[in-house]
């Protein structure tokens, strides 16, 4: 028979261990309507992403992607290769940037308004979190 000290410190171990497995609740919905990718959102999107990278002007940018978020914000998924501290190219890593319409949104201005570079090492964490951006 287990002592009564080890039976209630298993019993912890298990309901602590049960909430580190909780689901993962995503950030952002993965239906959000498709749209056009401007070279304005481009040049916004570049800006935002070019914010969270060590050598912003190595970026290069493939698979990209325009989401209609609302009325005036767009989300933009896409994958970014730039150099680290040390000179070398890091791989291709996915990201997501949010951008906004400016005031005359037919004239093509928009303007950064955040970014998420993944710098993990399970892509799939990233695309649990932001399904939108899954390839």
């Amino acid at each position: 028979m287990i002592p009564i000290l080890k039976r209630c410190a298993l019993i912890a171990s298990v309901v602590f261990l049960s909430g580190c497995m909780a689901a993962v609740q995503p950030m952002e919905s993965a239906s959000l309507p498709p749209t056009t990718l401007t070279s304005g959102m481009m040049a916004a999107t570049k800006e935002a992403v070019a914010s969270q990278l060590k050598d912003p002007y190595s970026a290069q940018y493939e698979n990209l992607r325009a989401y209609r978020k609302d009325v005036a914000t767009f989300a933009i998924c896409g994958r970014v290769n730039a150099k680290n501290s040390y000179g070398g190219y890091v791989g291709s890593v996915p990201f997501i940037a949010y951008v906004g319409a400016g005031a005359n949104q037919k004239a093509g201005q928009y303007f950064p308004i955040n970014a998420t570079v993944f710098e993990g090492t399970n892509e799939n964490f990233f695309y649990q979190l932001i399904p939108l951006c899954a390839p």
